[in-house]
């Protein structure tokens, strides 16, 4: 057989692809701003700590056991705590993955695909699937819990020390529902300070899928989207303890631990309102 011969113009027209894609790079490079390729930097280390966690990460990956009888025995008389969950509201992600018609997935999977690229392209440093927010329903339920408070304030203690996960749906729902006590001051304590929220990395999902990724830097003010700028000033937020995003090849269960110290080393409050999310609370 003889050697296959190759078209001249094939090496041609792949050379001037390369060339071109190359030009336009540069190009969007140099009329771009330092911001606007800060934002664009951000967003691609964004998608690929999201891509290496769903095929890399361990975070459900430790063995669960159910504590012996002995174990239970040994806690009377030890300190005691009462943990308030809240789980988030409905999120973006909730609606497109868990919620309706299993045939309608596909459809809604490309409809959010198209949004997330449209906010690449446009520079904007929002997501729907990273990161995921709460969706109109959410913030509606959210809603629901301040009103049920206004009823019943007496359903959660005056003094009680306030924590949220550091993703923005549970942020966005802490800030909602607890509206009325984190505008003023607590009922006994006229002259002091609004309580705070304290945003814990210990507290974020317990999964692999990329809505359980973190666009909020370590110690960083949250800007949470949806809620009035009132409700999230940076006093609001002590953000002492959120280290970011949770390590790649860590689980849950290191997290869950962390969450037990600063529950019982750090706060001395016996009553502790959380937001949190379904995985991490069970």
């Amino acid at each position: 057989l003889g050697r296959a011969r190759t078209c001249p113009m094939v090496p041609m027209i792949y050379e001037s692809v390369v060339t071109a894609a190359l030009s336009a790079s540069l190009v969007s490079l140099i009329l771009l701003d330092a911001t606007s390729i800060g934002a664009i930097v951000e967003k691609l280390r964004l998608f690929a700590f999201g891509a290496l966690l769903m095929v890399f990460g361990r975070d459900k990956r430790w063995k669960r056991r159910a504590p012996s009888m002995a174990t239970w025995e040994g806690l009377e008389g030890r300190e005691r705590k009462r943990i308030y969950l809240i789980r988030h509201g409905e999120s973006e992600w909730n609606l497109i993955f868990n919620k309706g018609s299993k045939l309608l997935l596909p459809f809604k999977a490309i409809a959010a695909l198209c949004r997330e690229i449209s906010l690449f392209v446009s520079l904007d440093p929002d997501s729907i699937l990273y990161d995921s927010p709460l969706n109109q329903q959410g913030l509606e339920q959210a809603q629901e819990i301040a009103a049920m408070l206004r009823e019943k304030p007496e359903a959660l203690p005056a003094s009680a020390t306030i924590a949220s996960s550091n993703l923005r749906r549970a942020l966005q729902t802490v800030l909602v529902a607890l509206q009325d006590r984190l505008l003023r001051p607590r009922a006994a304590e006229r002259d002091a300070s609004p309580p705070v929220v304290h945003v814990l990395s210990a507290l974020q999902e317990v999964s692999t899928n990329v809505d359980t990724v973190s666009i909020l830097a370590a110690n960083a003010v949250p800007t949470v989207p949806r809620v009035p700028e009132i409700l999230q000033c940076p006093s609001t937020f002590d953000v002492s303890r959120n280290r970011g995003n949770k390590p790649l090849r860590g689980t849950g269960r290191d997290r869950i631990i962390e969450f037990c110290h600063f529950a019982f080393d750090d706060v001395t409050n016996d009553d502790l309102v959380v937001a949190c999310h379904s995985l991490w609370a069970r």
